[in-house]
């Protein structure tokens, strides 16, 4: 599990429990598709499952899966909250599913995944390299486990701390 922070939006990414009843569903003839839900949209991309759950109008938590449903598992690293019911919009257009809140949205690529966050003034806060996520079945000391990965594009102006770069 993973927090992203960014200006006063926090990304997250981590296990959350499956939300309750669907509300509408969008697909294409590729057999990706996307459900609204109550609390987010679960999208069904190939073999994998993505959802954007709406924490509040700047937060996202955003999960990712090949298994047949997310995890439950409680998060060893995330707080367990209860989030306000946050009102959003999902509008899709061209393959680009975009959920909004009044503070930010975020964009989905329905053929690939691909996630990028935007303010609410469109301006680009954190964006998905294409292919950017890979979730690798490996064995390590007799347990089958997963080797997971994603990868962000940065603007040139932004500086990551911490990484003995400044």
């Amino acid at each position: 599990d993973h927090q992203f922070r960014f200006g006063d939006r926090t990304f997250l990414s981590g296990s959350y429990s499956e939300s309750q009843g669907l509300h509408s569903e969008c697909g294409g003839d590729d057999g990706n598709y996307f459900e609204k839900i109550q609390d987010g949209v679960v999208f069904k991309i190939g073999k994998a499952k993505l959802k954007i759950t709406i924490c509040s109008e700047n937060i996202m938590q955003v999960n990712y899966t090949l298994a047949d449903t997310f995890s439950t598992k409680k998060s060893l690293i995330l707080e367990d909250k209860r989030w306000p019911e946050t009102k959003f919009l999902i509008s899709e257009k061209n393959h680009i599913a975009v959920i909004a809140t009044k503070k930010m949205k975020a964009t989905v690529n329905t053929e690939t995944g691909q996630v990028s966050f935007f303010d609410a003034n469109g301006n680009l806060l954190l964006r998905e390299k294409k292919d950017g996520k890979t979730i690798t079945p490996i064995n390590y000391e007799g347990f089958k486990t997963n080797e997971i990965s994603d990868r962000f594009e940065s603007s040139p102006a932004e500086a990551l701390y911490g990484l003995g770069q400044h």
